[in-house]
């Protein structure tokens, strides 16, 4: 089954292939076997950011960057001459250590092919893409927090990429 894993993404997500299709990713973030993050998030100038860094290992996973990620991103190339505000610690009752649920949702391959493969090339990147680049052209994507120590969730994003 074709899955939209972000080329990005794809050695960081534990995917839940009963939820999972062509045109919706349902996934946890993980890291050297490990699955607790700090998270940081920006949202100013049009631009979205979201890092998660390892408590375990400290390694930092950019996990969304709307000028780089998603259809206006990897395909349009949206907002890249934006500069990203500063990213703020993400808190909740002084936890600072979350699980990282995301679901992604597709527009699916043959959208994509339809739309960005063919023998023209996209006007605003200049270029043609490969039809294994569908992955990286997602049209939504959903990031769900779960505290640590609480198990109290919410949505930390839920942002379109189209």
């Amino acid at each position: 089954m074709n899955l939209p894993i972000p080329t990005h993404l794809k050695e960081y997500l534990s995917v839940n292939d009963k939820k999972s299709s062509e045109n919706k990713l349902v996934a946890a973030l993980q890291c050297c076997g490990d699955c607790e993050f700090e998270i940081e998030k920006s949202y100013d100038n049009c631009v979205c950011v979201v890092k998660a860094t390892c408590a375990k290992c400290k390694k930092t996973i950019l996990v969304f960057d709307n000028r780089i990620h998603g259809w206006d991103g990897y395909v349009c190339r949206l907002w890249r001459e934006n500069e990203a505000g500063a990213l703020e610690v993400i808190e909740r009752k002084k936890e600072k250590t979350f699980s990282v649920n995301l679901i992604i949702r597709s527009e699916g391959k043959a959208d994509f092919i339809e739309n960005a493969c063919g023998d023209d090339m996209i006007e605003e990147v200049g270029r043609k893409f490969e039809e294994w680049e569908w992955v990286n052209a997602f049209g939504w994507i959903d990031i769900d927090l779960e505290c640590f120590k609480c198990k109290k969730k919410f949505n930390l994003i839920s942002y379109e990429t189209m």
